[in-house]
């Protein structure tokens, strides 16, 4: 797994971001910000996180996941 490490400070001048020791370079503004397809990418850096759960009201759709979410967790309960 790659190691990100980054320093930031109050100014751009002595920010520094380095992957597995490889300096990334330094931060620059990007005119216009770039884009996916149509949607522009923000201008700073964005984390999420987030979980969704929902009930499965099928009763056929229930037990097949049931069953692929089963076969899926075994190997891993077997390893502890």
């Amino acid at each position: 797994m790659a190691a990100l490490s980054c320093a930031f400070a109050s100014t751009y001048v002595a920010t520094a971001a380095n992957l597995d020791g490889v300096d990334l370079g330094r931060p620059m503004h990007v005119k216009p910000n770039p884009t996916i397809v149509e949607v522009p990418l923000p201008a700073r850096g964005v984390l999420a996180i987030g979980q969704a759960m929902w009930q499965i009201l099928d009763p056929g759709e229930y037990e097949r996941t049931s069953r692929e979410t089963e076969a899926k967790a075994a190997p891993e309960a077997s390893m502890s």
